[in-house]
């Protein structure tokens, strides 16, 4: 963890944000296990905390990150960690390693405010990284070292918010337009979306604003009370559009609005995520009288598709997608194959149970994030101890059996000495608020060595629901990433039909 504590300081430093710093982590992670001075396995093409890698294949990545370093002019030895940052920090501006692109819009300097741990995850692979497709699974760990910096005091208060951010509950922040802004650049700097700044500030264009132009940049708490002023219809009752252009791709529109592209195609009735037309209006906005919308949305896979690459496209898991179409392995998939990339909406069946096999180099971590799941819920389904014991060629439950009774055991964890709450959550793929409540822990500092925790769900009991009471900044997604559950979930405990508007002091439910 030193290693963490040092990237945090050090982009904390440059004015990063929590998220941006967590969605780095996120990609750290899996490429080099936040280690320094590690190479690639078996060709030793990469090297480093991001996996510096020439685009000539006779080079070795620790040959390579030196010559990166001597470009740059930035002394130290290679293997030093500050060394490594120095040259990340020098690419993020410097000699075109980090672009802008279409489908994540953000400049270096825009990706450093991101607010969305799982944005910057993606926004910096496909940005700095540019791998042939996406990564998933980073997205889990990014959202897990957010959770994990949060809750060790890590915040993104303090950098420019004035206006008070304790006194006044109800003040609106507001940013004023400058030479250049982009709408899309002023959401990403503040943490929303696009759709969220057109509804606050009664933009029908997100292409028109202004020089000089006061935008809210916050949601208002107050407004409205019980049912003064606008009246009606339960509050923006309107859709807002979005009119495509020449180079739109589905995808891009999702992430510029905030939403999946499986949202997109559900609110205009889109089957093929790949035709849309220069000049179609589209709703990036639910309607907020719904209703319907049984049908199934489909995907037909092309040369070159990966199952989790579908996954990320259509905002959904590996495993929700072996569910849905009854793929047993999910390296397996055919050209010109039909795929439901949206849950049926009448559920039934589907007792088959998705396996895995173990390969050299596997974790159980690294499988829970592949397939959408905890370590904690295979250690279940597999009855696997010791989560560090797993073996080449084991054949691995990575779905809930559907006949399920049994289990009630609830798998736990014996503290060790240096164990954090935190770490342990990050572990088991659960948040530190769980692990307090399944163990009663006032103080998320106060663990001793030898304490055992449970780490899973109690199956029976818990019908008090875990309460949060929303403070002055809070948003129904930040909520949600900090305590691992989805906005719509929330909404749902919570009667909410408008995820925009919550109050401050107001109680939600944060689990069911």
């Amino acid at each position: 963890m030193n290693n963490v504590k040092i990237i945090t300081e050090y982009f904390k430093d440059k004015d990063w944000t929590i998220a941006a710093i967590a969605g780095l982590l996120g990609n750290m992670e899996q490429e080099s296990h936040i280690k320094p001075d590690i190479s690639e396995y078996g060709s030793g093409r990469g090297y480093g905390l991001v996996q510096w890698t020439s685009t000539n294949k006779d080079v070795k990545g620790i040959d390579y990150i030196q010559q990166l370093l001597k470009t740059a002019g930035i002394p130290g030895d290679y293997r030093n960690i500050y060394t490594q940052l120095n040259l990340l920090n020098w690419h993020m501006y410097n000699g075109g390693q980090y672009l802008k692109t279409s489908s994540y819009p953000y400049t270096a300097k825009e990706f450093t405010q991101l607010k969305d741990p799982v944005l910057a995850a993606r926004t910096f692979q496909r940005n700095f990284e540019r791998p042939a497709d996406l990564h998933p699974e980073r997205d889990g760990m990014a959202s897990g070292w957010y959770s994990y910096l949060t809750g060790n005091g890590n915040n993104d208060s303090g950098s420019g918010g004035s206006g008070g951010n304790d006194g006044g509950g109800s003040n609106t922040s507001t940013y004023t337009v400058k030479s250049g802004d982009t709408l899309s650049a002023i959401a990403a700097k503040f943490g929303v979306t696009v759709a969220q700044l057109q509804s606050w500030n009664n933009i029908s264009n997100a292409d028109v604003i202004k020089v000089g132009q006061v935008l809210k940049v916050k949601a208002p708490t107050s407004d409205g009370g019980s049912g003064g002023d606008s009246g009606g219809s339960g509050g923006d009752s309107t859709v807002s559009t979005y009119t495509v252009k020449s180079g739109d791709t589905l995808s891009g529109i999702a992430v510029k609005f905030g939403v999946t592209v499986a949202q997109l195609q559900s609110w205009n009735n889109i089957s093929d995520a790949d035709v849309i037309k220069i000049g179609q209006v589209l709703k990036v906005k639910a309607p907020t009288s719904g209703g319907g919308d049984s049908t199934v949305s489909t995907y037909t896979v092309k040369s070159g598709d990966t199952l989790s690459g579908i996954a990320v496209k259509f905002g959904v898991t590996v495993a929700q997608l072996q569910s849905w179409n009854n793929i047993s392995n999910a390296d397996v998939i055919k050209i010109g194959q039909v795929l439901k990339v949206k849950a049926p909406t009448s559920g039934g069946g589907d007792s088959t149970v998705s396996t895995y096999t173990v390969k050299s180099g596997d974790t159980l971590s690294g499988i829970a994030v592949k397939f959408g799941v905890t370590v904690a819920q295979l250690q279940s389904w597999n009855n696997i101890s010791n989560a560090d014991t797993i073996q080449i060629g084991q054949v691995l439950k990575v779905k809930a059996p559907t006949s399920g009774g049994g289990d009630s055991t609830v798998s736990t964890y014996t503290v060790k000495s240096g164990d954090t709450l935190s770490e342990i959550a990050v572990k088991f793929g659960v948040t530190v608020s769980q692990l307090q409540s399944w163990n009663n822990i006032s103080n998320a500092d106060t663990i001793q060595v030898g304490q055992v925790l449970k780490v899973k769900a109690p199956t029976s009991g818990s019908t008090n629901p875990t309460t949060y009471t929303v403070k002055s900044g809070d948003t129904l997604s930040g909520i949600a990433i900090k305590f691992g559950v989805t906005v719509t979930q929330l909404q749902s405990w919570n009667n909410i039909t408008n995820a925009n508007a919550i109050q401050i002091g107001q109680v939600l439910k944060v689990s069911k």
